[in-house]
């Protein structure tokens, strides 16, 4: 990071900072569900709603990240007009 004080003090770097957190927790716990329901994903060849769930939210929440990330060079207080 070039500029450290700048980006902590930019709201759209917090919000992608937000979303990263809630992504890392999500994904612990799609994890998780994954650990203990794989045998039944095996058998049945079908996930259970709660790990489709989890794994809609795990996608979005990374893209949301993505997202947030790009933006904050146009939404932003890093580069003042």
């Amino acid at each position: 990071m070039t500029k450290p004080a700048q980006y902590l003090g930019d709201g759209m770097f917090e919000v992608k900072m937000t979303f990263l957190l809630a992504s890392i927790i999500v994904t612990v716990m799609f994890q998780r569900i994954v650990r203990t329901e794989v045998s039944s994903w095996d058998t049945g060849r079908k996930a259970t709603p709660r790990g489709a769930r989890l794994a809609v939210a795990t996608g979005l929440l990374w893209a949301a990240v993505l997202v947030g990330g790009r933006l904050t060079a146009y939404l932003g207080s890093l580069y003042p007009s």
